[in-house]
């Protein structure tokens, strides 16, 4: 079934490729992770169990994401055409989003070298985990560190964007912002966080500088090295004693695998065992914890699932469609493919038609729609999702110098 599956989205894949003639759309782009999740399957003895429905709950969903999506192009869009510099990055107003975004950066800083110095850690790994949860509202610190890279990602639209001669001005402006978003990048060292960052980036870049396919390709590659290097430090250091224990390329390789495929594996098994219990509780989550705030109550179910263990792999991840089929069932789960669907092609044709704020969330929408394998980062980063609405509205309205051309 396996085979099957994966013949069903290489089809799907080739033909939204003939249709929109270009990697870049995420018609194009949502199956790729699948397919890599899907293989790494085929070595996974535990897979032999799994249930029928998984796959045709995957392949179904590939297909409600395309109708979606489709449905979004209406009217037909063309495709990309060449476009100069259609903005201008203010200089000024960049200058002060830029300080008043290193304000909240230096405490956190400080926080982090104040905790550091008064401890001795055997390796960076641990000692930035732990400095990073003895912060003093490391859920603060994570959302900031978010709005600090998409205020990053904002700026360097508009930098890239603007022509090379009145660039000048605002290029230390930028470059700090980017050591910024780095920064906390490296400060909070997961796979997840380096994803946010790397991919929207990458899009952004290609779509400012108008890439050949090869070139196009080349970054792909070079972006997935960059990950590649990221996610074995970060694997040595989390398993420090299998790697001292054994073969380091047996490690790693298990470590792919298990990240890449476990998530599939782990929702076939719990599938039927937790489905049609959740009644809204993980679509609404976000406004239940905004009454658990404002109320001081707890109702909120924990957006940090359960582990299980099926044979030698162990997660408490379990795809983009656990939430939604915990809610209502499976064609709930379709139905919020539809709708996920229906969003990228909104924010695809913003961005084919060289609209900035479109541009912003078609290059943020990528992290999403490429963990779908994974596990979902739509609505259970709902409130990610709103504070980007709101910094990318404001970085972009202040930044720009040509206002009508943001909106």
């Amino acid at each position: 079934m396996i085979i099957i599956t994966l013949v069903v989205l290489a089809f799907i894949t080739v033909f939204a490729y003939m249709k929109y003639r270009t990697v870049m759309c995420p018609a194009v782009l949502h199956n790729v992770f699948w397919i890599f999740s899907l293989i790494g399957l085929l070595v996974l003895p535990e897979s032999a169990y799994m249930q029928i429905r998984t796959f045709l709950l995957i392949s179904v969903g590939a297909v409600f994401f395309q109708n979606g999506f489709s449905i979004a192009q209406r009217p037909v869009i063309s495709r990309c055409r060449e476009y100069g510099p259609t903005a201008a990055i203010n200089p000024n107003t960049t200058r002060i989003i830029v300080y008043l975004m290193f304000l909240p950066f230096a405490i956190f800083c400080f926080q982090y070298i104040q905790f550091i110095r008064a401890n001795s850690f055997s390796s960076w790994y641990t000692m930035l985990i732990f400095a990073h949860n003895e912060a003093v509202n490391s859920s603060l610190l994570a959302y900031m560190s978010r709005m600090i890279q998409i205020s990053c990602f904002c700026l360097l639209l508009l930098y890239w964007k603007t022509d090379t001669s009145e660039r000048k001005s605002a290029k230390t402006s930028i470059s700090i912002s980017f050591v910024m978003a780095v920064m906390c990048v490296i400060a909070m060292p997961t796979r997840n966080s380096m994803l946010f960052f790397l991919l929207p980036l990458m899009f952004i870049y290609i779509i400012t500088h108008k890439t050949a396919r090869k070139k196009t390709a080349l970054i792909f590659l070079l972006v997935f090295l960059i990950f590649m290097v990221y996610f074995f430090l970060i694997s040595r250091q989390k398993y420090a004693y299998l790697y001292s224990s054994g073969n380091a390329f047996a490690v790693i390789k298990s470590e792919v695998i298990n990240y890449l495929s476990g998530s599939i594996l782990a929702f076939d098994k719990t599938m039927t065992s937790h489905a049609y219990m959740g009644m809204g509780s993980y679509s609404f989550r976000f406004f239940v914890a905004l009454f658990d705030k404002i109320a001081g109550t707890n109702n909120a179910v924990s957006i940090v699932n359960e582990f299980t263990q099926i044979g030698t792999v162990t997660t408490n991840v379990y795809t983009f469609y656990d939430f939604y089929l915990r809610d209502f069932g499976v064609l709930y789960a379709l139905i919020a493919q539809f709708i996920v669907g229906c969003l990228h092609g909104t924010a695809y044709k913003k961005m084919k038609h060289d609209n900035l704020y479109g541009t912003v969330f078609y290059a943020l929408l990528m992290y999403p729609l490429m963990m779908q394998f994974f596990q979902d980062q739509y609505l259970s980063l709902l409130s990610t999702w709103i504070q980007a609405i709101v910094i990318v509205r404001l970085v972009l309205g202040i930044s720009c110098s040509n206002s009508q051309l943001a909106g």
